[in-house]
């Protein structure tokens, strides 16, 4: 039994994998940015997890605390922390169980459970060889399917000892129960000459259950807490400074599918402005020389898109003044010391609080429906208000929770499936995906996907294209998908809410 909304799954064919694996090897950019070994883009096909590495000198701390497991309970190795001679890489791997296929653990049908199996190998880059490798197998259980879609990340890290060199990373995650499987990888090197020049990729820790844990992933819940960003520097004496810039960016909820498209020049069609950034965060520390690990702490972010990135100039010699003397400002590797951060509502992508709940019925509920909800004069008002919006709609009490379940399923769906610069329910695909449901083919091309339905539609208005938005500057993954609108589905559209809002919908 899978607790996920699209359980159609499986292995790729032999030559599917092939080609994926030359066209990563291909693409140098891929392997050696700052997002290599990161979820890109959803795939329902395979679980979604982030691989992220950093290069360790002797007499640093593994983690910034390491005195205990990161995640309590899941049973997730201690790290064995020699001492250090040569630098070492620190491997992280994060997973969601949610994205896992749960299956009955018991005779009940009730209790659940996901299996997976995790490998973590690192082969030098000129020879494929395999040189290090750790595997990790497991088992999450919980109690049932609604459990297991609110079990946490699962974060598993291990220290591999290898000399000056450069490393192919690769991460495979083994979906036991639906016997798929997914690859992240990525390009690392341990500089040759220790005393080089360099800064380390940037990693972020958010605190969770009193610990400080690597979030790897591109985007995240707001937390009253603030967050660690943490790099290490090789060089002479110098001041690191970390910016964090907030970007414009697309926060308005998708309009139907018949309605005018956004214009070009806005930001709802760009998605977000590259080069209109507001400066929230300029943060600077002294590095002595050597080698070392500076660890920022970064107020609260609040919900938006964010790039961090440092930057290093000498303390010592030279006219700063100048552009090219000694002394003078300089980047060093700035492709790894970028990085772009979504900053989503608490809990997502979960809906659990009554403000978004009310928020993401944009699609269902009229306006003044939902204005009504919303006018109530305090959240206890207004969750009794919503409440009576579903029993007075629907009027079956236990067809109105079946609707609403659903619903609220497909909606944080669409935000595991879709969210980039903004939740996925409000995009043009996790409209749709709301509304209508998975669709029954997707024809994928390179800047195009097409949706195509079933039974059910008209067959002038059966198929819907996304055009992917990439002229404005977007870093990889981060482009929207516009939807081509067309008048024809005004009936669909039309068609869908009568089936939500008569309870047919299944």
């Amino acid at each position: 039994m899978s607790c996920r909304l699209a359980a159609t799954r499986g292995r790729l064919p032999w030559l599917g994998v092939f080609v994926l694996l030359l066209a990563a090897c291909s693409a140098p950019d891929q392997l050696d940015g700052a997002d290599a070994g990161r979820t890109l883009v959803y795939n329902a096909e395979e679980p979604t997890f982030d691989l992220d590495a950093r290069v360790r000198f002797a007499g640093q701390p593994a983690s910034d605390d390491a005195s205990a497991p990161h995640v309590p309970d899941l049973h997730v190795p201690a790290l064995h922390v020699p001492a250090l001679h040569v630098p070492a890489l620190h491997v992280m791997v994060s997973l969601d169980p949610a994205t896992l296929v749960a299956e009955a653990d018991g005779m009940d049908g009730e209790r659940q459970r996901v299996r997976y199996q995790l490998a973590v190998v690192a082969r030098d880059a000129e020879s494929n060889r395999v040189l290090r490798e750790q595997v990790w197998t497991d088992t999450l259980r919980a109690g049932s399917p609604e459990a297991v879609r609110a079990l946490p990340l699962v974060l598993h890290e291990t220290e591999l000892q290898l000399g000056p060199g450069t490393y192919l990373l690769e991460a495979r995650l083994d979906d036991l129960s639906a016997e798929s499987e997914g690859v992240r990888r990525m390009r690392i090197q341990v500089p040759s000459d220790p005393q080089a020049p360099r800064l380390g990729r940037l990693v972020v820790a958010s605190k969770q259950a009193g610990r400080w844990v690597p979030y790897l992933g591109r985007s995240m819940a707001v937390s009253p807490e603030s967050l660690h960003v943490r790099a290490e520097v090789v060089g002479e004496a110098a001041e690191v400074a970390l910016r964090i810039e907030q970007l414009p960016s697309d926060t308005t909820v998708a309009r139907p599918p018949h309605w005018l498209a956004p214009s070009r020049g806005s930001v709802v069609y760009q998605g977000v402005r590259m080069s209109e950034p507001t400066v929230v965060h300029d943060m600077v520390q002294a590095h002595t020389g050597g080698a070392a690990a500076l660890s920022f702490s970064v107020p609260p972010l609040v919900p938006g898109l964010y790039r961090l990135q440092l930057q290093w100039h000498n303390t010592e010699g030279g006219n700063e003044e100048s552009s090219q003397g000694e002394g003078a400002p300089q980047r060093v590797d700035a492709e790894l010391s970028v990085r772009h951060l979504a900053v989503f509502a608490p809990g997502h992508p979960r809906v659990d609080s009554v403000e978004r709940l009310i928020e993401s019925l944009a699609y269902l509920a009229y306006e003044r429906e939902r204005a009504y909800i919303l006018d109530g004069d305090t959240p206890e008002e207004q969750r009794r208000r919503f409440d009576a919006f579903w029993g007075t709609l629907l009027g079956d009490r236990r067809v109105a929770a079946n609707v609403l379940r659903l619903y609220y399923e497909r909606v944080e769906e669409a935000n595991r499936r879709f969210s980039t610069v903004k939740e996925g329910w409000k995009t043009d695909r996790g409209m749709l995906f709301i509304l209508l449901g998975p669709p029954t083919y997707v024809e994928r091309e390179a800047q195009r996907r097409t949706w195509y339905y079933g039974s059910g539609l008209r067959q002038d208005a059966s198929a819907f294209t996304f055009v992917e938005v990439d002229d404005f500057g977007q870093p990889p993954g981060w482009q929207p998908f516009q939807l081509q609108r067309r008048a024809a589905y005004e009936a669909v559209w039309a068609q869908a809410l009568r089936r939500w809002r008569s309870g047919r919908m299944r």
